[in-house]
Parts: C-alpha cells; structure tokens; sequence
C-alpha cells in the first residue's frame, strides 16, 4: 500500500477515535450521575462525580491538554453551585501550586542561562571513558536535577543533550540502550522519593489531609522516603550490570570534547541561577530553625530574582510549563469537594472491605496495589491512573487510620513504573532527541523496565519496616 494510503487511513482511525472519545465525555456525565443517584449520593456528590466522568473520559481519549478537562471541572463545580468559588479555585492559593511555580521558574532560569550546558560539559570532561562511569554520571545528574525541577519531561530537555553527546559518539547498539536506560534512570528514579520531584507529588500532598500536610513537607517526606529510593537505585544499577555487562570497554570521546569546546567563565545568570539553587537548599535544611514553609521560601528566592532582573517576563512566559501549573491548580480543590459533597464518605462507606485490609493486613493490600497499577498504566497515563487511585485510595486511608502518605507514596511509586515506550512521554522525548541515525537495543530497555517495575514493588515491601521504625505503618 502507499504511504499516502497509510497516511489516509491512519487519519481515518484518529478521527474515528476522537469521535467515540467526545461521544464518551458526552455520555458518562449523566449515566455516572444516574448511577450515583441510584447508589444513594446525594445530587450534588452524583454531579460531581457526574463531572468527573467527562473529566476522565477526555483524559483517557486524550481529546484535548491534559490542564483543559480539570479547568472544565473547576468551571462545573463552580455553575452547578456544589462548592463556592473559593473552594473550588483553593489550589490556585495552595503551598503546592506556588512551590510548583517557584521550582519551574528556577528550572527555566538554569535552562536560559546555559548552566545546565556548562554542568554537563563539566561531566564530560571528568568522568572517566569506562561505560560505567558515564551510566552512572548521567543517572546521577538526572537525580541531581529532580528536587530542583518538578517535571520529568522538564528533566529530560536538561538531560538529553548530555544524553545525545555521549549516543553521538558511537559504540555498540547495547552502549547506547545502556546510556538511555541511565538517563531513563536518573529522570524517574527519585521522582516519588522527593516532594517536588513530579507534579503528583504534589498533588498527593494537596489531598493530604492537613495533619499529614503538616507532617510530611519537604524534608520529612524526603526522609520517609529514603530506604526506598536508595533500595530503588541500588537495584537499578544491579539491572544496569547484568542486563548491559557487555558494553564496549572504552568509548570514543563525544564530539564537543573532540572539538574543544569549553564554555568560558560563569556568566551573571548563571551565578544568579547557581545562588538560587544554594538558597533553596540552604532554606530546606535549617527549615526546622526558621519554621518557613519551603513554598515561601522557594516564591521568595522567585520574587528576587524577578526583582533583580534575573528573570524576565518573556522568560516565564516561554520557560514555565503554564499547562502543569494550571492542571496542578484546577485539580488540587478535588479533596475539600468531595469532603462537602460528602464522596469521601461514601467511598469510605463502599469500599470499607478493601479500607479493612488496608488496617488489617497492609503487605496483602500492597500486593493488590502493585499489579492495580501495573494494569492500570497499559491504560492509562500515569497521571490520569495517580489521580484516579489517589482520589479513591486517600479518603479510605484517612477512614482506616492508616498514613496517607504511605498509600500515596506506594501510589505515585508504581504508577511511574512503564513497561513500553507509549507509556512515558518522556521516554519518547528522550528518544526523539537523539540523532536520526543512533540505535539502541529496545529489547534491553523492555527488559530494564520490567526489572524495575519488579524493583519498585518489592521496595515497598522491603520498607515497611523502617516505616514502622518511623511510626509511619
């Protein structure tokens, strides 16, 4: 068949699928709220739930960004009169969205300055020509990156050129899965294990019930999580040494090196980035001395650097993922919704056998998590499965007596786990970054995931201890 021909039938199923997709939204609204009325809620919790059908429905079939369903909601709430205004734009006024503005803000600013070029460049040139240095430099600087920049697409844009440079510079088809695999690695890692390491996290963190929020902020969150994220990397460089043990023994050096390139002195943006960066950091660790909240401090690094100069206006409005921030913002009012309309109640009261097990047995309900999300993901993007897990799972652990941040971490975890490119939008855009020519061994890297999902599940089981340690089980 021509490609024309395949162009012309490829378009035919997109628009086939759009329109079962609109004619979903259109229809799940009334019959989720028929069946709500039906399951004794009361009418403004079956609109809500209601609303959340199309919401999801447009999600599932991807009709339009991610940030237009969750405004529609907002929008929906505020019409049909299930919450006030103020309740229902409240996370346009929370620690998360400002946190989250304020680290997008710095990520665009190390962009913008080049001081993520002159970091790699600097890695390059010192960390040694053995494959497994330079796996685990490029692992290491996509950690380094992850409490600084709350996206994992923002983490790759800064990783991919030191990714590219290194795919450039040749060796075999396993050399080059073994460096996607490391920048994979150190983009998604440490995601759940930090606060603002994706913009779930926070969104878990807004539908935390206030005792929680307050016990569970930057530090703590980072120090609960600790034992799995270092049991996580662990694993991960074993799956690095077994699956990719073949790898060539030196690899030639990448072309900017060859050429000689070096960036010069630190230029004013650069230092204004860099004291940014040491400001937050400074901030976080004697949090508890000067009892801020880390969202203000983070705003406040932001007001000066806009005060100073260092940013600019054109900055923001190219460099800031505005859509995230938006999304983040509309969805963050779901949990006092739901408390008013009193959903979380009846989720509680609906699926008491499975908040049961959650207190009684919580190995055994991790065993039935894990899969769930496994599952779900084949479906879903992860954002759309944590939102729906979230949503459901949080009010039951708050009913149990069991931590809510537990069953969010064990949540946002396993729903990073991906099996396939589809899957990760920042795989595919690692992978669209790379040279027309580099190749690699996709079969390796579908091993590679497959471990990791595996790792991931059994990190939260191996930690349970140390949460109970912690006072947290």
């Amino acid at each position: 068949m021509p490609i024309s021909d395949d162009n012309h039938c490829s378009e035919r199923r997109r628009a086939w699928l759009e329109l079962a997709g609109w004619l979903t939204a259109i229809a799940m609204p009334p019959l989720a709220w028929w069946c709500a009325l039906r399951q004794g809620t009361p009418h403004d919790g079956a609109v809500f739930i209601g609303i959340l059908a199309g919401t999801a429905a447009m999600w599932i079939f991807k009709l339009v960004p991610a940030f237009a369903p969750a405004l529609f909601a907002l929008l929906a709430v505020i019409l049909f009169d299930i919450a006030p205004a103020s309740v229902a734009a409240a996370g346009f006024a929370s620690n998360g969205f400002f946190m989250l503005l304020s680290v997008f803000a710095i990520g665009a600013l190390m962009a913008k300055s080049g001081l993520t070029r002159r970091v790699s460049l600097w890695m390059l040139r010192r960390v040694p020509a053995a494959p497994g240095w330079r796996q685990a430099g490029l692992c290491l600087y996509g950690l380094a990156l992850t409490p600084l920049m709350p996206s994992q697409l923002g983490r790759s844009a800064i990783v991919a050129p030191f990714l590219a440079m290194l795919v450039e510079a040749g060796g075999k088809r396993r050399d080059a899965a073994a460096l996607f695999a490391s920048a994979v690695g150190g983009v998604s890692l440490a995601a759940a294990a930090c606060l603002t390491g994706k913009p779930a996290n926070l969104m878990a963190f807004g539908l935390f019930d206030s005792q929680t929020q307050f016990a569970f902020d930057w530090l703590p969150w980072l120090c609960a999580a600790s034992l799995a994220g270092a049991l996580l990397l662990a694993a991960h460089f074993a799956a690095m040494r077994l699956l990719f043990r073949d790898a060539t023994p030196g690899m030639p050096v990448p072309p900017p090196l060859r050429q000689g390139e070096a960036p010069g002195p630190m230029s004013r943006m650069e230092w204004s980035a860099l004291a940014a960066i040491g400001l937050i950091l400074l901030g976080t660790l004697s949090a508890p001395y000067h009892r801020v909240d880390i969202p203000w401090l983070a705003l406040a690094v932001l007001v000066a650097l806009l005060l100073f100069g260092a940013l600019r206006n054109e900055d923001l409005n190219q460099r800031v993922d505005w859509s995230s921030l938006i999304f983040v913002g509309a969805i963050l009012s779901w949990a006092p919704i739901m408390d008013i309309t009193g959903i979380d109640g009846q989720i509680a009261a609906s699926l008491g056998g499975l908040g049961a097990l959650m207190k009684s047995d919580l190995p055994a309900f991790l065993a039935l998590l894990c899969p769930a999300c496994v599952l779900l993901r084949l479906a879903l993007p992860e954002l759309v499965a944590e939102i729906l897990l979230l949503t459901l799972l949080l009010p039951l652990a708050h009913a149990a007596g069991v931590s809510q941040w537990l069953i969010g971490f064990a949540v946002l975890t396993m729903c990073e786990a991906y099996q396939f490119p589809y899957q990760s939008p920042y795989h595919l855009y690692l992978d669209g970054q790379l040279a027309a020519p580099a190749d690699y061994d996709r079969r390796l890297l579908l091993r590679y995931n497959l471990a990791m999902t595996l790792a991931r599940a059994l990190t939260l089981f191996a930690s349970l201890p140390f949460w109970s340690w912690l006072n947290i089980v």
